[in-house]
């Protein structure tokens, strides 16, 4: 077979060998499709017969008037709501150095306990001794079942994400999926229920199961744009996969830690002087049911969960806005055109090069937990404080039941509903604010008050209440928690369970009064299910967070600077030649808006 000449190279592909590349689409749909050019194709000059490779398609175009809304400025390297951040380092502080003089008091008291009830005379008959082992050899077994879990969780739950980061082309179809599981389940449960006779249950199954189905004809519409958004976010996440993973779990370490300081904390408190905050019948102690909470030790308790709420809802939000920062710089890693002068004098976020992944979630970490880092002590404040309210309302119902006082009861519930929707506004409005403190460096209530100007002058109030990616990664999360529990009882039955059974059964056998049944350990197989179960849902949602911060920080970038998905679809990364986003899940994002939402995308 000759070879093509160079002319044939240069000459453009016959009609008959293009047309079956090109389905019967409008002009808009037919512009993702192209060519590789004859001379990058690797079969040009072999065989005049062998078929033309298709490449990436092109990128479409994106072309709007981004001059009629407020867009974000980098902010210069200051101290935002600095007396926010003063307070909560003061009482973190504080309650870290009453948890520490807590372990001391702990081990202490420990000592002083051993000494009450050592008695020489029971040394001759070793039964001590023998609990004491019985009791050390099982916590051992304990802990190593507990570490064995908590890293194959972690392992399970990295493999899992890396899977999906790759998967960005089947995102549209899992949400489907996800979406038609749960009315299914539904059914399901309701025919289950109609064969073992619950007819009651059966029927609010049913009922949920249509209630399931509307909302899934309601929102079916929706799901291009959400798939298309969780995959340009999960693109965005894999380009810096290790050090958010790494991130989110520290964090998490950090919050555990945390939580075990405060436990501390309390009983250091509690044992230095309970007169203060008990008030018991003369000759009894704290168990008795007499005894009640003085006033000055309700307001020392409701601080004290307002320090540990608070503290809860700062970690959360600074991963939350280091991920916005980081998704932020992926999505500005080049300027379109229309700002080739910002970024020439130094007034944009975008740089001309692009730092390494690893410096970029450090440089978003630094700005976020030192500059910004009074923003979101501010905004994490208001919704602890909602969660303490909602806390004294949620005792104040149970103290009227116990006491069977109806005439308060009906007020205090509404008072309770009327907090929880205040917290949900609260949480919803700080999920916003926030990427725009990681994006720019704003305080919190500038920060709030743009991103929502910024929605309402893109007419974008009914696309937020978007809950498909949330739903989405919610049952991934579920699934995750289920196989958990699964392993946490292989590590505990080969830790504990089985060597528990052997020494009942040997038990058994040395002593035939013995009425210990080896066979009974069923509330330890529960046991370790329920504890397995808690443990994945923990440690997964880290890295399900990460995801869901990366798609609320798509959507305001996507809101603010729409122009800048086709230069994402263009612009080739340093380290390979390939765009930072795939063409085709930019397109897939266009295409998705431009179906969905044809006025509010404005394209």
């Amino acid at each position: 077979m000759p070879s093509s000449s160079p002319a044939d190279v240069d000459a453009p592909p016959e009609a008959a060998l293009v047309e079956p590349l090109l389905p019967n689409t409008s002009t808009e749909e037919a512009a993702v499709f192209s060519l590789i050019p004859e001379e990058q194709s690797p079969f040009v000059g072999t065989t005049s017969e062998q078929p033309t490779r298709i490449n990436e398609p092109e990128v479409l175009e994106v072309a709007v008037d981004d001059s009629a809304w407020e867009h974000g400025e980098d902010q210069d390297l200051k101290f935002q709501n600095p007396l926010f951040a003063f307070i909560f380092l003061s009482q973190a502080i504080a309650l870290m150095v009453f948890g520490v003089h807590g372990i001391k008091t702990f081990l202490s008291y420990q000592k002083e306990d051993d000494n009450k009830n050592h008695h020489p005379q029971d040394d001759d008959s070793g039964s001590d001794d023998i609990d004491l082992h019985f009791i050390l050899y099982y916590a051992r077994h304990l802990l190593f079942a507990f570490l064995a879990t908590v890293t194959s969780i972690v392992m399970l739950s990295a493999s899992v994400l890396s899977y999906l980061l790759r998967q960005t082309g089947a995102t549209r179809r899992m949400m489907e999926i996800s979406l038609i599981l749960s009315p299914v389940s539904y059914a399901l449960s309701a025919i289950g229920c109609m064969a073992v006779g619950l007819l009651p249950m059966a029927g609010i199954f049913l009922m949920s199961t249509l209630i399931g189905i509307c909302y899934v004809v309601a929102v079916w519409k929706r799901i291009p744009v959400a798939a298309a958004n969780l995959a340009v976010a999960m693109t965005a996440v894999r380009a810096h996969q290790g050090s958010l993973v790494g991130l989110g779990y520290t964090l998490t370490f950090v919050a555990a830690s945390w939580t075990c300081i405060w436990c501390l904390a309390i009983g250091d408190i509690g044992f230095r002087d309970s007169s203060f905050f008990w008030q018991c019948p003369a000759g009894s102690n704290q168990q008795d049911p007499d005894c009640s909470l003085t006033s000055g030790g309700v307001c020392v308790g409701l601080l004290l969960l307002l320090s540990l709420f608070w503290t809860l809802q700062v970690i959360k939000n600074l991963c939350h806005t280091t991920v916005a920062g980081v998704v932020g710089s992926w999505w500005f890693s080049s300027a379109p055109s229309t700002h080739d002068e910002e970024v020439a004098n130094g007034d944009s976020l975008i740089q001309e090069s692009t730092p390494s992944p690893k410096q970029v979630v450090y440089d978003s970490w630094v700005r976020c937990s030192v500059y910004s880092f009074g923003s979101i002590c501010f905004g994490s404040l208001v919704v602890g404080l909602l969660q303490v309210l909602q806390f004294i309302l949620r005792c104040g119902r149970e103290q009227n039941q116990r006491n069977r006082n109806s005439s308060s009861g009906l007020a205090l519930c509404i008072c309770q509903c009327i907090v929880n929707q205040l917290e949900r506004l609260a949480e919803y409005m700080n999920k916003w604010a926030f990427v725009y403190v990681g994006l720019y460096g704003y305080d919190y209530w500038t920060a709030g008050s743009k991103v929502f100007n910024l929605f309402k002058a893109r007419g974008w109030s009914v696309i937020l209440n978007d809950h498909l990616v949330t739903r989405y990664l919610t049952l991934l999360q579920t699934l995750l928690s289920l196989l958990s529990a699964v392993i946490c009882q292989f590590w505990g039955w080969l830790f504990v369970i089985r060597p528990l059974s052997a020494s009942l059964r040997q038990a058994a056998e040395n002593d035939p009064d013995n009425n210990a049944d080896p066979a009974d350990v069923s509330a330890l197989w529960y046991s370790f299910f329920a504890i397995g179960f808690v443990l994945g849902m923990s440690l997964s949602s880290v890295l399900f967070r990460l995801i869901s911060s990366a798609v609320d920080t798509i959507v305001v970038c996507f809101a603010e600077s729409p122009n800048q998905l086709s230069v994402l679809g263009r612009q080739t990364g340093q380290q390979q030649n390939k765009p930072i986003l795939k063409p085709s899940l930019a397109n897939e994002m266009i295409l998705a808006w431009r179906q969905v939402y044809p006025q509010e995308c404005g394209f």
